[in-house]
């Protein structure tokens, strides 16, 4: 379509234009007043009874630490409902605005898994600081509970107990927006493209009905 046909038709419809351009006025002031989520990420990391201090979690590799933590990560998400989560993608970035997530991060890809640390990766979001660090007490609860529960079912001596350990003790809660340099043009993109679509859609719409509807003497007739 010619841009000349494109204003023609645009001018045919001054009341959708108009709608879709308030339309989009008022999504992009919602962009503007929408608020952040507070979020706070930290790790729970296992470590075997009298081994504190011999073992460092950070270095090396213990299979059987790594096999619990995952056994645990799959416990917990079952007590809460919820599906194993991402550690790569915080749970603001899915748009969660209220709870916490748990998992045992995998430095593999999509293909080929690679657990190669005994640390849960835990993550809250909420609306005050207060919220979040209700959530991050509630997942470290819940942790603690099933790794309890876990133990005593194995009858485990309090010698071989595994714990817990919070790193770090105090998480930073941070506070997240989003970007407004991206979601302020493509909120403008969005409703200037459909409002022109709907412009057009109509137009199409108005200038079939119009065509099946004149009569024979409207119609022009040329010789063969």
């Amino acid at each position: 379509m010619a841009l000349w046909e494109l204003l023609r038709a645009l001018r045919r419809h001054p009341l959708i234009v108009a709608i879709g351009l308030v339309a989009t006025f008022v999504a992009l002031l919602g962009v503007r007043a929408h608020p952040g989520v507070y979020e706070a990420r930290m790790g729970m990391i296992l470590t075997p009874t009298g081994d504190q201090i011999k073992s460092n979690p950070y270095y090396g590799r213990d299979y059987s630490l790594i096999a619990s933590a995952g056994v645990l990560a799959n416990v917990v998400n079952q007590a809460i409902g919820t599906a194993r989560t991402s550690s790569t993608v915080t749970l603001s970035g899915k748009g969660v605005r209220d709870g916490y997530a748990v998992d045992l991060p995998n430095k593999g890809g999509q293909f080929v898994f690679d657990f190669d640390r005994p640390i849960l990766d835990v993550q809250a979001v909420g609306p005050t600081p207060e919220r979040v660090r209700q959530n991050l007490d509630a997942a470290v609860e819940i942790i603690r509970t099933a790794l309890t529960r876990l133990q005593d079912e194995s009858a485990v001596p309090a010698r071989l107990r595994i714990t817990l350990h919070p790193e770090p003790a105090n998480p930073v809660i941070g506070y997240s927006r989003g970007r407004a340099s991206r979601a302020l043009p493509a909120t403008m993109l969005l409703g200037l493209g459909l409002t022109l679509s709907l412009v057009l859609l109509i137009d199409d719409r108005h200038g079939r009905r119009s065509a099946a509807t004149r009569t024979p003497e409207q119609t022009v007739s040329v010789p063969a």
